[in-house]
C-alpha cells in the first residue's frame, strides 16, 4: 500500500542564496507527510553545508543520486 503524503526533490547546483528559504516555505506548509530530499549536484558555494544544517535538513536518499 503506497503511503500518502508529499516528497518535494529539490535539485540544486550553487543555491546557498535560495535554498534555505525554500526549504522553510515548505516547512511552514504543515504538511505532517511531507518529506524533502534535497539533491546537490556538487555545489561550490555553501549549498551543501546549508543542506546539512539539522533545520534545513530533508529525508531521504539524496545523497546518492
Amino acid at each position: 500500500m503506497a503511503s500518502s503524503g508529499i516528497l518535494v526533490i529539490i535539485p540544486c547546483l550553487n543555491e546557498e542564496r535560495n535554498i534555505e528559504r525554500l526549504v522553510g516555505q515548505l516547512l511552514q506548509n504543515n504538511q505532517t507527510s511531507l518529506r524533502i530530499v534535497i539533491a546537490d549536484g556538487g555545489s561550490s558555494d555553501r549549498t551543501a553545508e546549508i543542506r546539512r544544517r539539522p533545520d534545513a535538513r530533508g529525508t531521504g536518499p539524496a545523497p546518492g543520486r
